[in-house]
């Protein structure tokens, strides 16, 4: 069963927190926190930090330029 995705069309910008399995297709942040057990799928720029909680998985299809923290999920970088 595939899990089920709230796709995020508008440009997104700032500290974003997913707290939901999302699609994010038009992101410029500075922190993008990934809360526990969530998927996110995120196209676009992170420009500060991005924080990964236990879980969590992360496919991140663009570019980080801040810091990565691990807190035991996992990042697929493309």
């Amino acid at each position: 069963m595939k899990p089920e995705y709230k796709i995020i069309e508008t440009k997104a910008t700032g500290n974003i927190k997913v707290n939901g399995n999302s699609q994010y297709n038009h992101l410029n942040a500075d922190t993008v926190t990934v809360e526990e057990n969530v998927i996110a799928r995120l196209f676009g720029t992170i420009n500060t930090k991005l924080i990964i909680k236990k879980g969590a998985r992360v496919y991140l299809h663009g570019t980080l330029r801040g810091e990565l923290q691990n807190e035991g999920g996992e990042l697929f970088k493309y």
